[in-house]
């Protein structure tokens, strides 16, 4: 989730997205990519998928630079957005994939964010890839469902 109008709104905006990427309209609800390299994009009530180009996702190397969550980060918060720091900059946000689609939409059209991106999820194959080459995963990248409950259980067979 992105807040920054001046950006989104600015005409240019979306020719600025397809220096990288091929946008194919997608309707009025928020997409959820299907394939890897692909993003989705929701702002003034349009979705758009976003397919990496091929030229572009040729030059990627290693397995962080081909994560989607990498390829987001990259081409689209870095390029365009300008945020270098997505744990720190106020304009960025995170939406758990549990929310469900219709939590992104209805933040993008109540105004409390100006973009939402949806992303593939990153496979256990790539997260244990990552791990083997002691690497750290960007932010925000391992949201794993279902989520395993934590604590402690104690079990009295006294009885």
């Amino acid at each position: 989730m992105v807040k920054d109008a001046g950006i989104v709104n600015d005409k240019a905006f979306l020719d600025k997205v397809k220096q990288y990427f091929e946008a194919i309209p997608s309707g009025h609800l928020p997409v959820q990519p299907l394939n890897k390299k692909e993003l989705g994009i929701y702002f003034h009530k349009k979705a758009y998928l976003l397919k990496l180009k091929p030229e572009i996702a040729e030059k990627l190397e290693g397995i962080l630079a081909n994560l989607d969550v990498s390829i987001a980060e990259q081409f689209l918060l870095k390029n365009i957005f300008d945020i270098n720091d997505s744990k720190t900059d106020n304009r960025l946000s995170f939406m758990d994939g549990g929310k469900g689609i219709g939590n992104l939409q209805d933040a993008v059209d109540g105004g409390e964010f100006d973009l939402a991106i949806t992303l593939y999820p990153t496979s256990i194959e790539e997260l244990k890839k990552v791990a083997e080459e002691n690497l750290i995963m960007p932010p925000k990248s391992t949201w794993i469902e279902p989520k395993i409950r934590t604590g402690l259980i104690i079990l009295d067979y006294s009885l």
